[in-house]
Parts: C-alpha cells; sequence; structure tokens
C-alpha cells in the first residue's frame, strides 16, 4: 500500500487496525500488525481496496506485517486468528471476510 492509502486506512477504520507490540525495557516497539477496512457487496473490487464504509458487512483485510526480525515464528498466523476472532466478537455485523495477499503468499493463509 502507498503511504497515503495506509494513513487513510489508519484514519477512516482505525478500529480494524490490529497491533502486536513487544515491550523491552519500558518502550513499547511495534512489530506486527494486521489492517482492515469494511466494503459493501459481498466480493472485494477495485473501489473498495480505497474506501472504508463504516457498518458494510466485508471485511477485507488489507495487510498482515510482521517485522523481518520477528518472522517465521508463527506470528503472522496468530495475530490472523486473533484479529478474526477479535473482530467477531466486536462487529458481529461482518458477515463476509477477504484477505488480500501476494500470491506467493497463499499457502501462509490456506
Amino acid at each position: 500500500a502507498t503511504e497515503e492509502s495506509f494513513l487513510y486506512r489508519m484514519t477512516a477504520a482505525r478500529d480494524f487496525f490490529y497491533v502486536l507490540e513487544r515491550n523491552l525495557k519500558g518502550s513499547p516497539e511495534v512489530i506486527g500488525y494486521v489492517v482492515g477496512t469494511l466494503a459493501n457487496g459481498d466480493s472485494l473490487t477495485h473501489d473498495s481496496m480505497y474506501e472504508h464504509i463504516p457498518g458494510a458487512g466485508l471485511l477485507c483485510i488489507h495487510s498482515v506485517a510482521v517485522d523481518p526480525e520477528f518472522r517465521r515464528r508463527g506470528l503472522a498466523t496468530a495475530m490472523l486468528k486473533r484479529y478474526i476472532k477479535f473482530m467477531d466478537q466486536l462487529h458481529p455485523f461482518i458477515s463476509t471476510l477477504t484477505l488480500i495477499c501476494k500470491h506467493e503468499l497463499i499457502s501462509l493463509y490456506a
């Protein structure tokens, strides 16, 4: 995502950000995050990648990211599972979930 898209999602859809931190010597450090937005319909479209529609039923997960130093420890999978559970509990109106990822990462989420 571009910096502009990321900042838009961070402000317009901040309730759909999930951040994993570690606390080292009293100083929190972000080591991973999951970013989503809501869209109308039941499938991802080009337009739905660039907007957030509060109260809509389609949750589009745009990013699951882990700091390179902490990769290959199961954190992305654990974050995604917690994120989905958290969203289901907080936003029961969500009826459909989509995950956007690069082709080479499909096996991570399968």
